[in-house]
């Protein structure tokens, strides 16, 4: 049986630009935080709702690399810690979720 479409997330790559974007909420984003991810060789931007809720995860820095890196990360709990890390609820991204990759033209 399928997953409900609220539970499938949407990875939007757009490779001319290098960057990918997770969508978490249809919100309208009003704050964005830089985050620190330490070593690893790629920017994170965390988009804020008015509600103070993540509506969605920018990934820079990805101009030879493909979403399969991002997909890993994702499904390893990765992503999940450093959204945790900075104090936001991180349901969508733990156990595994589906994800879907769209590429922008």
């Amino acid at each position: 049986m399928g997953r409900s479409a609220s539970k499938i997330l949407v990875l939007t790559c757009d490779s001319e630009a290098g960057a990918c974007y997770l969508g978490l909420r249809q919100s309208a984003v009003v704050d964005t935080l830089e985050f620190d991810t330490g070593s690893i060789s790629f920017y994170v931007n965390l988009d804020i709702d008015a509600d103070g809720h993540l509506a969605g995860i920018e990934f820079i820095g990805l101009e030879n690399e493909g979403p399969e890196r991002f997909l890993g990360l994702i499904a390893s709990g990765y992503i999940a810690d450093l959204v945790a890390a900075a104090g936001f609820e991180t349901g969508k991204l733990r156990n595994g979720p589906e994800v879907r990759v769209h590429f922008s033209t």
